[in-house]
């Protein structure tokens, strides 16, 4: 049944193995189509029947894949340009493929943790392959594994990055976020820990127990995951993105959200106490998943960049918008998204909105509602001429 569950929820993830890099003319859309909110919706629901321990076998499988792609990410070079570094843009050109979708698999996530084990053994290794733990850099891990799946591997990063923007749950938290390349993250490896577990079964004798997970609490929604599988089209970081909630701690500047020279007082002063105080940014680039989540899109770096506003003490400042045609923050209308009641109108403001009565209604003193006016023949005025 597991099996079943898990071919099916991650169908198209797990047979990239069929992925090669084709011309245009061969990308079949209409399989692309696939990847719709009903096809989310679908792995949801199967997420949801998984228990405990095969929930855990599969973010311990996902959470290895995770490490490997932020390894692979940032050192691999692309045989077709000899770039490297991939952190704030997918590979250009970008590798097309074609996926195929298996009617019935039921080792499809084997095959694809397989596929990267054979080429990474010294952060997978195998049973019975014992390996201390090291410290891992580019060339050693360049020595490991090559470019030689490039399309496949890529492939791998797109549909995941996918998978993440659509904010598929089980992306939500992903084990072994602590290592990585960045400053900030753990480059001692415990090979051993990582080693392809078989989950425990209680009427076997198996004594190699569950495939091992770390610490999951200490982290936001999603940060793992888009960290691992998708670039940062804003500043190119590694690891402390910015979004529209942690603005504060992520802050870049980006051509795509101008610097007000005006601004004296910001985010940015904070975090670069060199930066003279008439050139300081007030805002702040990030990447809202709600218009970032197409398949095609995000292989061919189509990114809708998003500002925040500053106000002058430093907080964000949600009665603003950040236009592009104008190139600073303007006032937010709030009744793009205010509902106010079927009896008021909603009525813009600078820094906010009012809903007042319609046009026939007068707000009662008592309770606050709108009511009707009602029209009495003898307050009628008929002006100077008084009708008979």
């Amino acid at each position: 049944m597991f099996r079943m569950r898990f071919a099916t929820l991650l169908s198209l993830l797990l047979a990239i193995s069929s992925m090669t890099v084709c011309n245009t003319d061969e990308a079949d859309d209409k399989s692309l189509s696939l990847f719709d909110d009903s096809y989310i919706a679908r792995m949801e629901n199967e997420i949801i029947g998984f228990s405990a321990q095969q929930k855990q076998e599969v973010l311990s499988k996902l959470g290895k894949i995770a490490l490997y792609m932020r390894l692979y990410r940032s050192w691999i070079r692309s045989p077709i340009t000899g770039h490297h570094g991939f952190e704030k843009y997918f590979p250009e050109p970008h590798v097309r493929f074609n996926a195929e979708i298996y009617d019935s698999c039921s080792t499809c996530i084997k095959e694809l943790f397989s596929n990267i084990q054979k080429r990474a053994t010294l952060l997978f290794p195998r049973k019975g392959q014992h390996i201390e733990s090291f410290t891992l850099d580019e060339d050693i891990f360049r020595r490991t594994v090559t470019n030689g799946m490039f399309s496949y591997d890529v492939s791998v990063s797109y549909l995941m990055c996918f998978f993440t923007k659509k904010k598929l749950s089980l992306f939500a938290r992903i084990p072994f976020c602590a290592y990585g390349v960045d400053k900030n993250q753990s480059k001692i490896w415990p090979s051993a820990a990582f080693k392809d577990y078989k989950s425990r079964d209680e009427f076997s004798s198996n004594d190699e127990g569950p495939e091992p997970l770390d610490d999951l609490l200490n982290q936001d929604a999603f940060q793992c995951a888009d960290e691992s599988f998708c670039p940062d089209p804003c500043c190119g970081r590694i690891t402390g993105r910015s979004s529209s909630d942690n603005f504060k701690e992520a802050f870049c500047a980006n051509s795509a959200c101008l610097s007000n020279v005006n601004q004296t007082k910001s985010i940015a002063a904070k975090h670069d106490k060199n930066m003279d105080s008439k050139e300081k940014p007030t805002h702040s680039c990030y990447v809202d998943e709600i218009f970032n989540d197409d398949l095609i899109g995000i292989m061919e770096n189509r990114w809708n960049l998003s500002c925040s506003c500053v106000t002058d003490n430093g907080t964000k400042d949600t009665s603003r918008i950040y236009r592009f045609d104008v190139g600073q923050c303007v006032d937010l209308n709030e009744c793009f998204r205010v509902k106010c009641k079927d009896d008021e109108k909603c009525i813009n403001t600078v820094g906010g909105y009012q809903c007042v009565c319609k046009f026939g209604y007068l707000r009662e003193a008592t309770n606050g509602q709108c009511v009707p006016i009602e029209f009495k023949y003898e307050d009628l005025y008929y002006g100077p001429f008084e009708q008979e």
